[in-house]
């Protein structure tokens, strides 16, 4: 094992000692190397000094030359080591100029600048232009650029980098060069540079102060009509911005690139994005509705970067947060707006729920803020990102929107070109708010999912609320303080009618509600916010009618585990008559989660319950709430139910989830099958909601339908699906016609592979299907999912030094197929540690997220925990990456 880097703490941070001015950088690429030259200004902040020793970090570059203001420098005039070189007792103001080589066309860990296909690209978030230069690379040193790109113009004809292009000339018979300007100061992370043969599709925004912006996305001429959805997006998220929160694009242009290969979804760089395509091509033949919102939500992600990263940026890296988890909360609420806050909260945390609670419950659990890293490549987490973005949505949530809107101009005019802490947003919404945010940062330094367990005790229209709230022990802290958990709650009678807060309404009731708890309601709806600081309270509500059924946590409004054992009918109850739709999935839910938990023999025991909640569901007469029904039928994860129960037996929640499926399936055969016929298939794709609903819900009866099928009949369903296969227009319903196809017994084994390999041979050239090809077969259920993807690992449609490739196949079996990822044997514990060990000298990056899969060893039983910790102990042995190591090191721990 490598030895691993040395630990950076939170505690010792101090200021970088120069200042920076302008930063000139020349870049000529060649087929073998490429040649950088960098002039960087520099003044000393302590002016009362003589100037002192100039660090830049440095990493796998050959350096040729030094020299400050126009001197070359002697050897003992500076060091240079693997990390960094040192400039001694530099003037307090001087330009140093630095000339180095490096190899991008070897570079297959895809950071600093590398080489893939045609193009040359790069990444530099967070540590990574220290890969193309020797520069104080750390986001609290910022400087204006001057870029100058060099290549053979016939291989190269787009030159871009940030900015505005000021100056172009040819150089010799062959090549030609370009100069870019970015007139505003960034640090070394937001750094951009692409080189290709690009095709273009340019489009304009007029800002509501009336100024032009170029708006133009790049990528290779057989990509470029499916970039058009991406610019659609581009404009609604600009006009969104703007009338949201009030902030214009600040440059005269605005340019996309989308990468073939690329280690991340995109990146925010300054006036110039890099996009995975990801996450940016779109067509009906290449893209599933998931992936046109996906496509949605990143570009208005990165977009709103401008802002909320860029313009504004974090001192260090401990702040990530600072910048994305506020800008996924923005595009969360981007999202909703569009297409209805109840759907996209459920995904929101539906995705929390099955990634971020589980790193909170498991080795690598860290707080929104960690106070230290080993590899700050491995903090690029859910918990940074989406648990972030929760708590940014609670600051708002309690302060509403009309001081929310204030608090963060204030922070955008105040601290705008600065870099900065979570300390100083969070200040911003005390100032404008008015309100004590001390206790309420702890969700910023605490580590772990808040569980709150809630018991009631009714008499004669009494209700009485005993909440608790506790935290399991992580590695930063054992013991938890209390959190400020604002809770959002409301009471329904048996038909749906809210019960607090209608005094005076007709058929209302007459209710009283107390706690020593700070208790709101803002929007006079029936919902109130308890905001619960102790560890425990009584709340206690009069005028309760005794049929009434107590919605807690609406709409998610903390990122918390409820406890509260509501009898069965009741929650059965919330679930179809809610008037909050979140919480109507979330009761459905819980229902599902009692009967894998308590399932027996062939027929859980929830089933004898169970038909009102899956009928009401079934034949849900209003359409505004099919998005609700077609989400609370689907059956949670048994992972999930192991992170929220733990300690059960993860063999018996799979084998009583199948059965569930099976049942549900089997009992409402009919529901499942008028379902399917009245959602089928229509000629013509459209986008809107209503039809991505409709096609989800088709995808989603057809599953239930191929299950409730007997062995004896599947061959000729497997038939009747190959038909559908071919006469469907689209992606998403091949997809999910595939899915049920090769989950069928094996007597139509043959079928099944002809299909699959009639799939690939008609879009093998399109990578996004070929992705998704990948996916459907690493995710299949059935038993020999190893072998299958070993033999997809060694066909032309993978590659392992493909990112995509390797997310699309390794990834999804490890993150997605619990039932083979977990079996009892180790084999895919086994198999993912194998690829971990082999990825590693190619790609640190996906290797490290890869084997993050193996560290959530603490849940489950001993067999289990010995094999994950077996796997982990293998990669250990023979790790070299710094990524790896420390991953591996803290999921041991």
């Amino acid at each position: 094992m490598a030895e691993q880097s040395k630990t950076v703490r939170l505690e010792d941070y101090e200021p970088y000692p120069w200042k920076m001015g302008e930063t000139r950088l020349s870049i000529s690429l060649h087929d073998d190397h490429a040649l950088v030259e960098s002039e960087l200004a520099f003044s000393r902040k302590d002016t009362n000094g003589d100037g002192g020793n100039i660090r830049l970090e440095g990493q796998e570059l050959e350096l040729l030359k030094v020299s400050v203001d126009g001197r070359d420098l002697n050897n003992n005039e500076y060091a240079v080591d693997d990390d960094s070189l040192t400039i001694f007792d530099a003037p307090q103001n001087c330009v140093v100029s630095v000339q180095n080589r490096i190899h991008p066309e070897s570079n297959t860990k895809l950071l600093g600048l590398y080489r893939t296909g045609g193009l040359y690209c790069t990444q530099c978030e967070a540590e990574s232009f220290r890969k193309i230069t020797y520069y104080p690379d750390r986001p609290d040193v910022a400087a204006e650029f001057f870029t100058t790109i060099e290549a053979e113009r016939s291989e190269f004809p787009m030159l871009l980098s940030n900015g505005n292009l000021i100056h172009e000339e040819s150089v010799g018979e062959t090549r030609h060069k370009c100069t870019w300007h970015d007139p505003f100061p960034k640090p070394s992370y937001l750094f951009a540079l692409v080189a290709g043969d690009l095709a273009t599709i340019e489009d304009s925004f007029v800002t509501r102060s009336g100024r032009h912006v170029q708006l133009n996305i790049y990528s290779e001429e057989h990509n470029i009509e499916k970039c058009r959805w991406a610019m659609d997006c581009l404009k609604r998220a600009m006009s969104w911005d703007e009338s949201t929160y009030g902030r214009e694009y600040d440059l005269d242009r605005f340019m996309i690139v989308a990468v073939e290969n690329f280690n991340f979804g995109a990146m925010e760089n300054k006036g110039l994005n890099i996009f995975n395509v990801a996450v940016l091509l779109a067509d009906p033949d290449v893209a599933t509705d998931a992936d046109y919102w996906r496509v949605e939500g990143v570009v208005a992600h990165e977009y709103f970067h401008n802002w909320s990263g860029n313009r504004v940026t974090c001192r260090d890296w401990f702040q990530l947060s600072l910048k994305e988890g506020f800008t996924v909360y923005r595009d969360t609420k981007f999202s909703e707006d569009i297409h209805g806050s109840v759907p996209i909260r459920i995904n929101t945390v539906s995705r929390l729920r099955d990634i971020q609670f589980i790193e909170d419950g498991g080795a690598l659990a860290h707080p929104v803020r960690p106070s230290f890293y080993d590899s700050i490549e491995n903090f690029y987490t859910p918990t940074i990102y989406e648990k972030g973005a929760e708590v940014v949505r609670m600051l708002n949530s309690m302060v509403g929107d009309e001081v929310w809107r204030r608090a963060t101009d204030r922070y955008f005019h105040t601290f705008d070109h600065q870099a900065v802490t979570i300390e100083d947003f969070v200040h911003c919404v005390e100032l404008e708010g008015n309100v004590d945010l001390s206790q309420f940062f702890r969700w910023y330094d605490q580590a772990g999912t808040p569980n709150v367990t809630v018991k009631a005790e009714r008499l004669e229209g009494e209700l009485k609320l005993d909440l608790n709230q506790t935290c399991r022990p992580t590695a930063e802290s054992a013991e938890k303080q209390p959190f400020h958990i604002p809770i959002a709650m409301g009471v329904v009678d048996e038909v749906g009618r809210e019960v607090i807060g209608k005094t005076g309404e007709e058929g209302g009731y007459q209710t009283k509600i107390s706690s020593k708890s700070q208790i709101s309601n803002p929007n006079d709806d029936g919902t109130v916010i308890i905001n619960l600081t102790d560890a425990s309270d009584r709340i206690h509500i009069s005028g309760v009618p005794d049929n009434a059924a107590i919605s807690i946590n609406r709409g998610f409004s903390a990122p918390i585990e409820v406890h509260y054992d509501q009898p069965l009918a009741t929650r059965i109850q919330l679930a179809l008559n809610d008037t909050d739709g979140f919480n109507r999935w979330n009761a459905s839910q819980s229902v599902f989660i009692e009967g894998i938990l308590e399932g027996e023999g062939e027929q859980p025991r929830l089933l004898e319950f169970e038909g009102a909640l899956i009928d009401g569901l079934l034949n849900e007469p209003e359409e505004r709430n099919r998005s609700i029904m077609l989400a609370s039928l689907k059956v949670p994860t048994a992972t999930y139910v192991l992170d929220s129960h733990p300690n059960s037996d993860f063999d018996q929640l799979l084998d009583n989830r199948q059965t569930l499926q099976e049942a549900m399936a089997r009992e409402h055969f009919a529901s499942w099958t008028k379902l399917l016929e009245a959602n089928g298939p229509k000629k013509g794709y459209e986008l809107s909601d209503e039809e991505v609903c409709r096609r989800s819900i088709w995808g989603l009866a057809l599953k239930h339908v191929c299950l409730a099928t007997k062995t004896s009949d599947q061959p000729i369903l497997a038939a009747d699906l190959v038909e559908k296969f071919r006469a469907a227009d689209n992606l998403t319903d091949r997809i999910s016609i595939v899915s049920q196809l090769i989950e069928l017994s094996a007597d139509v084994d043959e079928l099944k592979q002809s299909v699959l390999d009639e799939f690939f041979e008609s879009y093998k050239d399109e990578s996004l299907v070929v992705n998704h090809w990948l996916r459907v077969q690493a995710t299949c259920p059935l038993p020999g999912a190893v072998e299958r993807i070993r033999v997809l690992g060694e066909s032309s449609a993978f590659s392992l030094q493909n990112a995509n490739h390797v997310r699309s196949l390794i990834n999804a079996f490890a993150y997605v197929n619990e039932v083979n990822f977990h079996a009892e044997d180790g084999s895919g514990y086994r198999f993912i540690a194998e690829k971990v060990i082999e990825l590693d000298p190619i790609n640190p990056t996906s290797a490290a997220t890869l084997a993050k899969t193996l560290t959530n060893w603490l849940k489950f039983g001993n067999l289990r925990q010995r094999l994950m910790r077996s796997a982990l102990q293998q990669i250990q042995a023979e790790a070299k990456s710094d990524q790896v190591i420390d991953v591996v090191k803290r999921g041991l721990a």
